[in-house]
């Protein structure tokens, strides 16, 4: 198979996917599609990658999702702190994080507000972007979201009702 062309725009910019979510992996392909090189922190068990349907790939069963999602990507298998710690250390101009790698034992979830921002503030080099579709503070923070749970809590579902019955639809 053929490698798939890329931009030269943001060739030279190193970019740590760090977090399970679709967001930051969406994200970081994009930035890969533009020249960047991209690493991307790898839980085996995050939801992107236990998905269906799977595809036989390497020698091994992967998410159709993660294929398309990891296209073009340094994979990093980590299983703990250490060695979140150790990919920060090696010179990332930006980091992309959405929800908590490693379900929580490998870096502090987000809705530790505190923990987190010690956690970014303990790697000063990059850039950080955190991506949480309901803040970093509040009642909802650190909240796994989805298309659907997203319009909801925006009122988008609102006007979505049965025309005879007028109950919302699901």
């Amino acid at each position: 198979m053929t490698e798939a062309r890329r931009a030269d725009f943001l060739t030279g910019l190193r970019v740590l996917e760090l977090g399970d979510g679709v967001a930051g992996a969406s994200a970081t392909s994009v930035l890969w599609s533009l020249g960047a090189d991209v690493v991307a922190a790898v839980d085996p068990t995050s939801p992107h990658r236990r998905a269906q349907p799977r595809v036989t790939r390497d020698g091994g069963e992967v998410s159709l999702l993660a294929v398309a999602l990891d296209r073009g990507k340094t994979l990093a298998r980590v299983e703990g702190r250490a060695q979140v710690d150790e990919l920060l250390d090696d010179g990332f101009d930006v980091v992309i994080a959405d929800r908590v790698l490693g379900g929580g034992h490998a870096m502090p979830a987000m809705s530790d507000l505190a923990g987190y921002v010690a956690f970014v503030d303990s790697h000063p080099r990059a850039a950080w972007v955190t991506i949480s579709a309901f803040g970093l503070t509040g009642e909802r923070a650190g909240d796994p979201a989805t298309e659907l749970t997203v319009a909801a809590a925006g009122g988008m579902l609102a006007a979505d009702r049965d025309e005879r019955t007028g109950q919302p639809l699901k």
